[in-house]
């Protein structure tokens, strides 16, 4: 994206692919008040498809919670890559994106890279 008139444009062909994909209909939408959100052609688009568009209060990223979290558990574990395996802080890019990575394994793939590395049962079922 080069400018943010194109939020609108890029948007629409992101609803269409996310709608054909996961067969769901997006129903909300939330940001902050960030100038590109709140467009006029922005604001009609969203309007006229039935989605109700959220605003967070400025300056408070707490209100979304979700990405705030893996946010937060990201670093948390570049911090700790960083200190377990005594590493300076220039590998700081490449161990937070081999975390993020990590984060969005898929749980399968996750017990599978655990086990190979391990070399142990990583089952993920729980006894009750």
């Amino acid at each position: 994206m080069r400018q943010k008139s194109e939020v609108t444009s890029i948007f629409k062909t992101f609803k269409k692919w996310v709608e054909n994909q996961c067969d769901i209909k997006i129903k909300v939408i939330r940001s902050d008040n960030g100038t590109q959100y709140t467009f006029d052609k922005f604001k009609e688009f969203c309007i006229d498809v039935g989605i109700e568009h959220q605003f967070t209060t400025v300056y408070t990223p707490q209100q979304n919670g979700v990405s705030e979290r893996k946010n937060i558990t990201i670093m948390e574990m570049a911090r700790c890559l960083l200190f377990e395996k005594k590493l300076p802080n220039k590998f700081w890019a490449k161990v937070v994106n081999t975390a993020t990575y990590w984060t969005d394994c898929q749980p399968e793939q996750w017990r599978i890279w655990l086990h190979l590395k391990l070399g142990k049962d990583t089952s993920l079922r729980y006894n009750i």
